[in-house]
């Protein structure tokens, strides 16, 4: 496996077709057709204005990406978190988030994580900056923080 920061627009075809489909296999059910609708329109943006540095967990043996985190350019906010359903609690998201986290120079991230997410980024070092969640146009989210560990494991 390794884990590799792609070059601006590299592969973001791709890495948005695995994200939807790993949103379609693992979230889509239990979100209300206007938040699915308003996630696939945001995908659809990212195809057009591919504006994220993309981070891929690649599986090299297979030829098989098996997670994509995606921050802003600032590296400031991660945008998408997706592991393949079948290849989760594995450390692929730990993995990922310490790889960007590695890279950044800012002090921390933000992210909007999906209510289902939650306890996964409270594991890896993040708090709520408040806890009622958020909504809008149909998707919750709940809002995130970690602040950089000093020196980050690789």
């Amino acid at each position: 496996m390794i884990y590799r920061l792609l070059c601006e627009g590299e592969g973001v075809d791709r890495l948005v077709d695995f994200t939807k489909d790993c949103f379609d296999r693992s979230l889509k059910s239990g979100w209300s057709d206007e938040g699915v609708n308003s996630f696939y329109a945001f995908l659809d943006n990212v195809r057009i204005f591919p504006s994220f540095r993309f981070f891929e967990a690649f599986d090299e043996q297979n030829h098989k990406t098996l997670g994509v985190l995606a921050t802003d350019n600032e590296m400031s906010h991660i945008m998408l978190l997706f592991v393949s359903p079948e290849h989760r609690k594995r450390g692929i998201g730990r993995s990922l988030i310490r790889f960007a986290e590695n890279l950044t120079e800012q002090r921390g991230f933000t992210v909007n994580a999906e209510p289902t997410a939650v306890d996964f980024y409270i594991k890896n070092g993040f708090s709520k900056v408040r806890e009622k969640p958020d909504e809008k146009d149909g998707i919750v989210t709940v809002r995130m923080y970690k602040k950089k560990e000093k020196a980050a494991n690789k």
